[in-house]
């Protein structure tokens, strides 16, 4: 969302009884009696958004690139310690994404072995150079919409690789059932 949008769901979230607005993550976030109502997220860079992932062994790594000491307090030392305290978390890490693009985002994640990187949008899928040269988008016949490229599995076994199939065809009967 850009400033203007997030501007229009405050105004119609203000006018809406008991509903307050806080940061969550980092964003305007609308609460009615304590639970979510609306949640925005402003992409700053226009660029689109990054999956923030790691596994438990990638922590440390995850730890280190963000480099905010309060990330070495023993409640986020366990995956059930980051889970329980997660809000406080990612308003501890969102402030390392904000002056960056998903490029150098990835590129600076990547350096240090940890797996953040970009959300594609449909479009970029078909576009990227690195999913295009492995192949990771496959032809599949559809017997009512033609041909369509489908994402297939990104991995291979003994060098072959599964391409998607089409769904069975559903009778129309077997739908009002």
């Amino acid at each position: 969302m850009n400033e203007r949008q997030v501007e229009r769901v405050r105004r119609a979230c203000a006018a809406m009884p008991e509903c307050e607005e806080r940061l969550s993550h980092g964003e305007p976030t609308f609460f009615v009696r304590k639970r979510v109502f609306a949640m925005t997220s402003n992409d700053h860079h226009g660029d689109g958004h990054v999956a923030v992932v790691y596994t438990v062994t990638q922590w440390p790594a995850a730890r280190a690139l963000i480099g905010d000491e309060r990330l070495k307090d023993p409640k986020f030392a366990t995956r059930a310690g980051r889970r329980k305290h997660i809000a406080e978390l990612y308003d501890i890490i969102t402030p390392w994404f904000a002056d960056k693009t998903r490029a150098e985002i990835q590129k600076t994640a990547q350096a240090k072995g940890v797996p953040f990187g970009p959300i594609f949008s449909p479009a970029e899928l078909l576009e990227n150079e690195q999913y295009v040269t492995r192949s990771f988008l496959a032809e599949m016949k559809h017997p009512v919409l033609g041909k369509l490229l489908m994402p297939q599995l990104p991995v291979q076994w003994n060098g072959r690789s599964f391409a998607p199939r089409p769904a069975p065809e559903i009778a129309r009967s077997e739908l009002a059932a």
